[in-house]
């Protein structure tokens, strides 16, 4: 719990310095609405994001699942993973984002990007449910809105043509 509380932390610390960062990239006159430090002010919130919430669920912050602390003794029951296994399923995670890369121009966005929520859900232990699927296609329409809609970043149509 120690290693995600001060990794978390750490994260913290990079997201500021990347936003930071956000600042030294020049403004154009050819820029669009989102300009060019949109997407990476918006990378930088979102780590940001997942940063605090890590230091919370580490047991150290104030919201933590059902009031729980960290264990006194400092030691977790989280079994260790041996590295090989370790490897294997970063190995996997870049697989599904290869493949959604591959995929991304012939299928389009908003179908690649619900198939890869969806295949992460149960590459990572889920069950293939309503419920996934609710996800994936919930997740899918958040996203393109986001992107294109709100933002007005155009990403690939695909088999879509030009309908989305």
């Amino acid at each position: 719990m120690a290693r995600d509380f001060f990794g978390g932390l750490v994260i913290l610390a990079f997201a500021g310095l990347y936003y930071v960062g956000t600042f030294d990239i020049q403004r154009s006159t050819l820029a669009d609405n989102v300009g060019a430090q949109g997407v990476p002010s918006a990378y930088a919130a979102v780590l940001a994001i997942l940063a605090l919430l890590l230091v919370l669920r580490s047991g150290y912050g104030w919201l933590t699942a059902g009031g729980a602390t960290a264990p006194a003794s400092g030691k977790t029951h989280k079994p260790q993973v041996p590295a090989g296994r370790a490897i294997g399923r970063m190995l996997g995670m870049l697989a599904i984002g290869v493949i959604y890369l591959l995929l991304i121009e012939w299928a389009g966005y908003a179908l690649t990007i619900a198939l890869m929520i969806g295949a992460v859900v149960l590459y990572q232990g889920g069950r293939a449910t309503p419920a996934t699927l609710i996800t994936a296609l919930c997740g899918a329409a958040f996203f393109w809105l986001l992107f294109v809609r709100v933002l007005q970043i155009p990403l690939p149509a695909g088999l879509w043509g030009g309908a989305i």
